[in-house]
């Protein structure tokens, strides 16, 4: 009897174990909600519908939505991607929580731009409105004696509807609320405020041509109106859209011109005093900048004398002759390899840089770095010397202006060698990217390594130019940084002062200026990134081999 109870215990014993492990299975939760779903920058909630199990969350317009970092709450044991890892938002992202008995739920993310204006526009009359994120105002000026109790506004919006619709008429003699609603139902109001100009207004607004594509810098000091349009653009038949504050413009808008020489415009205000506008044409260059960091090297291998220069661009290629005799309406400055097709302008001096310099910012509407005998006009310089001439070498450069420049010997030398993706290159100070034996080389410490891969020497240039560009480009992209042509810098040659340096531009003063990169008629000893020619380049001198490109901030 006491056997046949042992048993029976045991056996007991076995199903109550048994049936809490079962128990502990059946128990495992089977919860995998997200239940919040936060960006901190920009600090924006997203919106979760959990029927469709989707997640919508409108951000400003503007944001970067390529690296957006989410903070998620769930109900499950993990989530996939993770809360706190950066996401590509640019399509939706789906996010998988498992929960603890390894059931799983995804969600779909999408992100939209919370509902906003971005244009708001009459054609008739044709005026255009300044919209201001920050207010939510919208200011549109129209001509004086604009009948405004029926004007018919076009809106682009980032919303899926607005209230009123973009074309329907309105009467705008007061304010109107116009409402942006976007995908979750979130709305935004914008007021729009219409002015009529006064009876003296004569002013061009806005200059613009839609093919091609381009829109003019307005001067109101000058009444000079600047548009740049592609090369090979015909420009005996352009037609422009004009904005203006006045009663009248001839020729009118939307009538088509021929552009080759200065179009002059008048406007006409209400009291029927006039202004004129002159409006030139000219055709933009095919000029590719490549964006350096910043970042500091040592410059000739003596510990210590290290060199730190802040972030700007760099032309792609050297400056082609086309692209020279475009900008500056000088003629070719070289008889030599005219056969050439985009090959580097040559036999241009010093002083020929620095109009071609201000001439392309003038051009662009920026600000030109270079200031001659007071004027950063080269129409005011006079004729580009081909002597030593002490004016020109008074040039005084504002490093703040956004216009184009020469690079200075250090920026030359940090993109030669690749700047930070340069090879050998491991973070922090670059040791060894001076001993490169040309821009580009990959192995700058072995020696043994195919210059004729990256640059045109006279082992391989058959005694002439090349067109730019045909050589294999260095680690920044950047082609023949060695060889083809020598190229200007903007220093005075002197010897480097020892230690640190920070933006380092030069002597200041001297009778040569720097040039860097080696040339088609000198050998591969030269196209190094340290040899600096420093004999024989007065400011004036002209020679076959040597030309340049440019910088800008």
């Amino acid at each position: 009897m006491k056997r046949f109870i042992l048993v029976f215990l045991i056996v007991m014993t076995g199903i109550v174990m048994f049936g809490c492990g079962s128990k502990s299975d059946n128990s495992l939760s089977s919860t995998k909600a997200i239940t919040e779903f936060n960006f901190t920058n920009p600090d924006e909630t997203g919106v979760i519908n959990e029927t469709t199990h989707e997640i919508n969350i409108s951000v400003p317009i503007g944001t970067d939505v390529t690296s957006l970092i989410p903070t998620i709450t769930h109900t499950g044991v993990s989530i996939n991607p993770a809360s706190g890892a950066a996401q590509n938002f640019t399509n939706p992202v789906i996010y998988t929580v498992t929960a603890a008995d390894s059931s799983t739920q995804t969600y779909t993310v999408t992100i939209t731009f919370d509902p906003t204006i971005t244009a708001f526009n009459f054609s008739n009359p044709h005026a255009t409105g300044v919209v201001s994120q920050d207010t939510l105002d919208i200011a549109i000026t129209v001509p004086y004696e604009t009948d405004v109790t029926s004007l018919i506004p076009t809106i682009t919006h980032t919303g899926v509807s607005i209230n009123p619709a973009s074309g329907a008429a309105q009467n705008f003699t007061n304010p109107v609320t116009y409402t942006v609603t976007a995908a979750d139902s979130s709305t935004q109001e914008y007021v729009v405020t219409v002015t009529i100009a006064s009876a003296s207004a004569k002013a061009i607004t806005s200059f613009n041509f839609t093919n091609p594509s381009a829109t003019g810098v307005i001067n109101e000091i000058s009444f000079g109106i600047n548009v740049t349009v592609p090369i090979g653009t015909n420009t005996t038949s352009l037609v422009p859209s004009i904005t203006h504050t006045g009663d009248g413009i001839n020729p009118a808008s939307g009538e088509a011109q021929n552009f080759t020489n200065p179009v002059t415009y008048t406007v006409t205000a209400g009291d029927l005093s006039t202004r004129a506008y002159v409006v030139t044409v000219r055709p933009v260059l095919p000029l590719a900048m490549i964006p350096v960091p910043a970042g500091t090297f040592n410059r000739d291998g003596v510990s210590g004398n290290d060199s730190t220069v802040s972030a700007f661009q760099i032309s792609e290629k050297e400056i082609t002759v086309e692209q020279f005799t475009t900008v500056t309406e000088l003629a070719n400055p070289s008889s030599s390899f005219t056969s050439v097709v985009d090959g580097p302008v040559q036999y241009v001096n010093w002083y020929h840089a620095l109009v071609f310099c201000n001439k392309l910012s003038m051009r662009e509407g920026l600000t030109p770095v270079y200031t001659i005998d007071g004027s950063t006009n080269p129409a005011d310089w006079g004729t580009v010397p081909t002597a030593g001439n002490a004016t020109w070498d008074a040039v005084t450069a504002n490093w703040s202006a956004d216009g184009y420049r020469l690079p200075t010997e250090m920026e030359w030398m940090w993109a030669a060698m690749g700047a930070t993706s340069g090879s050998g290159y491991t973070g922090g100070t670059y040791t060894t990217g001076y001993q490169k034996e040309f821009s580009g080389d990959p192995n700058p410490t072995t020696g043994s390594d195919p210059i004729d891969n990256y640059a045109w020497t006279s082992g391989n240039s058959a005694n002439t130019t090349h067109s730019v560009g045909t050589k294999l480009p260095n680690e920044l992209l950047l082609y023949d940084m060695s060889g083809n042509v020598f190229e200007w810098c903007w220093d005075w040659c002197d010897t480097y002062p020892t230690g640190a340096l920070s933006d380092y531009k030069g002597a200041a003063s001297g009778t040569d200026r720097v040039g860097r990169g080696g040339a088609w008629i000198l050998g591969a000893e030269v196209a190094t990134v340290a040899y600096r020619a420093e004999a024989h380049v007065i400011p004036s001198s002209q020679y076959d081999f040597v030309g340049f490109r440019v910088v800008r901030h």
